[in-house]
């Protein structure tokens, strides 16, 4: 896990408190802007997801506060098109500039989402118009128990996929608690999904084929079931075309931000055919020596030769993998590395990914809400957002005093 970029959630819950002071605008040394969810009409955060997404039911207003070190925009991805500010097409959102007194950051604005239907499924980011680079993207789910799939760009989908093209099979959902399953409907039977067919489901995306073949032609169907046992369902038509291209890899790193002086891994993948001549490699120039990665520097960055996995089951494939591994990390293994992978007729493919090597710690913390208003005898709730490098350790303090779970009214919670 990347820790630099993870975000933590920290919550005091306080038994006695009537009322909170002010929290102060903190130091925020994160460049990314800070992005909270919540009602439109109340101060507190929405409870995210184990994987950091939010989940609103239909017709509930919400509002996305974005604060940055330079003026924020917001831009939504849903149904594969962008919807960026003030282009907002069909969506009900409006947005509100705060002065400096009301961010927490330099600048501000709240975008106040209106009475939302299970089209505004997607992806909201908040970035700076200067660097587009730069931005915090929160994933929303607008919850209706009778539109189980989020929309797709045609009520008929009818998809071409190709072999060694990685293929998406659009069975997005409005609530990620809900199970879908996709059906061969020529045989009805489902097809499985994990390591033995190369087929993962993401709620977000839906379906991914990571090695498309000959059984992925015809009709499918995905079904979906709602916890609370509502069924809807999606048929597409695919349709396989075999190409000549190269296989497609992909990268998994342990980490894209490492301290100086720590250990990383890359691992270079891709699907082939059984038995295909594939050759794969690694290419990296350092920003230092300004040379290729294994031209005097193998006592630190090693890569291993490629090795072959075979699978077997529904149809046969082999998995070819190398990791690159850099010991004792340094400012000059900052950059990018990458994979290339090269077929027996000169065909090619390839990947990357950007290393960034950090020379200093460095902690974010965000409270949730200026301010925090109680009732005597009831519990309150403060909560407060932070980032870090290494993964900080966070307590509470009132009045200068330490504030502990084991004094019986007072409990802290953590969730990433």
């Amino acid at each position: 896990m990347d820790y630099t970029h993870s975000k933590h959630v920290c919550c005091l819950v306080i038994f006695w408190i009537i009322s909170v002071d002010t929290f102060q605008n903190p130091a925020i040394d994160n460049p990314l802007p800070y992005v909270k969810v919540r009602p439109t009409d109340g101060n507190t955060s929405y409870n995210g997801t184990k994987s950091g997404d939010y989940v609103i039911p239909t017709g509930h207003s919400f509002t996305i506060e974005c604060h940055g070190a330079y003026p924020p925009r917001l831009r939504v991805l849903r149904r594969n098109k962008k919807n960026e500010e003030p282009n907002f097409v069909s969506l009900n959102i409006t947005k509100v500039e705060l002065s400096e007194n009301q961010t927490v950051r330099n600048f501000g604005a709240f975008y106040h989402v209106f009475n939302p239907d299970f089209t505004y499924t997607g992806e909201y980011e908040c970035f700076y118009v200067d660097n587009e680079n730069l931005g915090t993207k929160v994933y929303i789910y607008i919850s209706d128990p009778n539109r189980l799939f989020a929309p797709t760009w045609t009520p008929f989908l009818f998809l071409a996929i190709y072999h060694y093209r990685k293929a998406y099979l659009p069975c997005r959902v409005t609530d990620p608690s809900t199970t879908v399953k996709l059906i061969n409907t020529a045989g009805n039977n489902e097809v499985e999904v994990g390591d033995s067919t190369a087929v993962s489901y993401d709620p977000r995306l839906g379906f991914i084929l990571l090695y498309p073949n000959q059984f992925f032609d015809g009709q499918f169907e995905c079904e979906a079931t709602s916890k609370d046992g509502n069924k809807d369902s999606l048929i597409m038509v695919l349709r396989y075309l075999r190409q000549t291209s190269a296989p497609q890899p992909a990268l998994v790193s342990s980490k894209t931000t490492v301290k100086i002086g720590e250990e990383f891994e890359i691992q270079c993948r891709t699907y082939i055919d059984r038995g295909a001549a594939v050759f794969m490699n690694w290419s990296y120039s350092s920003n230092e020596l300004e040379r290729p990665v294994d031209s005097g520097r193998s006592d630190r960055v090693h890569y291993t030769d490629p090795l072959r996995e075979v699978s077997s089951g529904t149809y046969d494939f082999d998995v070819l993998y190398s990791n690159l591994t850099v010991i004792k990390a340094k400012k000059s293994d900052e950059g990018v590395y990458m994979c290339k992978v090269l077929t027996h007729d000169g065909k090619s493919n390839n990947v990357s990914t950007v290393i960034n090597v950090i020379a200093n710690d460095f902690i974010s913390l965000v409270p949730a809400s200026l301010k925090v208003y109680g009732v005597e005898g009831q519990q309150v709730t403060l909560r407060a957002e932070f980032s870090g490098y290494p993964d900080p350790n966070i307590t509470w303090w009132h009045e200068g005093r330490q504030l502990q779970t084991l004094e019986g009214d007072v409990d802290v919670t953590y969730v990433k």
